[in-house]
């Protein structure tokens, strides 16, 4: 009979975190969202570890829904947790209105990505008047 030990589960599961977080700042190195360029590869792999535990927080344990959260959190400047991220943000990713953490996500990229184009947009237009157009 196979007997596996606590301290042997929780060295597989610190593995498997690490070749997630490992596998993850790839990712994001390669799609490149927010500040993540200007990341030291030591920065990079905390700020992705400490969204991942932000998602587990948030009850996201797939790992679209753990990418998808932390492309967010990049997007956010890192911002996307309990204790520093946007009030507004947080209220979406805790709303017992919406049952599933993957939809409560989604609610909040598809919220989070209108915020960012009225913003965009905004300072287009401040700009053309500051220009004088």
């Amino acid at each position: 009979m196979l007997v596996i030990r606590n301290a042997q589960l929780a060295a597989l599961g610190k593995s498997a975190h690490d070749a997630f977080v490992q596998r993850a700042a790839q990712h994001l190195r390669g799609i490149s969202p927010g500040n993540v360029a200007q990341l030291s590869e030591p920065d990079l792999y905390e700020n992705v570890d400490s969204a991942m535990r932000a998602a587990a927080e948030f009850r996201l344990h797939s790992e679209r829904d753990c990418i998808d959260f932390l492309v967010l959190s990049a997007k956010s400047d890192w911002q996307l947790t309990r204790a520093a991220g946007e009030p507004w943000m947080v209220a979406m990713l805790d709303d017992p209105d919406t049952s599933l953490p993957s939809e409560r996500l989604r609610l909040l990229h598809d919220e989070f990505t209108r915020c960012a184009r009225v913003q965009a947009e905004s300072m287009a237009r401040a700009a053309r008047f500051a220009s004088g157009r």
